[in-house]
């Protein structure tokens, strides 16, 4: 897998398709900050989505404010943003952590977040 910025590009693109979509799994897909605002800007077509795996996405504080718009828009039960056992890590700053986990919570309590170690 290696959509990239631009593969989210084409799959946003076609996104009005997936209203019923209740897990979606990108995990390792070179994402980034540019994808994650482009999946972010499709996330009112995704009124079904309670699973989002994002493991190893190079995602990092420059993705905190795309992830927390995301959260306010999905009825997200499950946000994974860990690192399991690939080399393209997702790496936050303890402060940039810290803002997702709090903001996530008090739009989201309950909301299972996974973040890296």
């Amino acid at each position: 897998n290696d959509i990239g910025a631009e593969g989210m590009k084409e799959l946003c693109a076609a996104s009005s398709h997936f209203s019923s979509l209740t897990n979606l799994y990108l995990s390792s897909n070179h994402i980034g900050a540019k994808g994650m605002k482009k999946l972010c800007a499709a996330s009112s077509h995704l009124s079904s989505l309670t699973t989002l795996d994002l493991q190893n996405n190079k995602l990092g504080d420059d993705s905190v404010e795309s992830l927390v718009l995301f959260i306010k828009q999905c009825p997200l039960e499950n946000l994974d943003l860990s690192n399991g056992d690939g080399t393209i890590e997702n790496k936050f700053s303890y402060d940039g952590a810290q803002l997702l986990m709090q903001r996530a919570n008090s739009i989201r309590p309950g909301m299972k977040l996974i973040m890296p170690q």
